[in-house]
């Protein structure tokens, strides 16, 4: 499920990718399994925020894993996904790991971090 927009200005989009997203799933169907509906869990940890979402089929290249002004994004074939962080986050020390078809994504929380 994406989460909903903080602010009025990223609403446009937030409504563009709900839809780019049903659409795509009706109109391309991705591989087995991988669907545009794909749940994305976020944990917020005591140290790092920790993002996993299911992508069967696929591999670690086949997904654009993107963090940038508190949004991490992930970007595969037929699956797009956002999601706003609710804190600062450390990016430049993530770590993403496919394992079992289950992208995970850790994000070490950050004072005032770089993004």
């Amino acid at each position: 499920m994406l989460t909903p927009p903080l602010n009025a200005t990223l609403e446009a989009s937030y409504l563009e990718e709900v839809f780019d997203g049903l659409l795509a799933e009706i109109v391309h169907p991705g591989p087995a399994g991988l669907s545009a509906r794909a749940v994305l869990r976020l944990r917020d940890g005591a140290d790092a925020f920790v993002v996993t979402l299911p992508v069967p089929g696929l591999g670690i290249d086949d997904v654009d894993v993107c963090y940038a002004d508190g949004v991490l994004t992930l970007r595969a074939p037929h699956l797009y996904r956002t999601v706003y962080l609710p804190a600062p986050v450390d990016a430049a020390h993530r770590q993403t790991t496919l394992r079992e078809g289950v992208l995970t994504v850790e994000l070490p929380k950050g004072h005032g971090a770089a993004s």
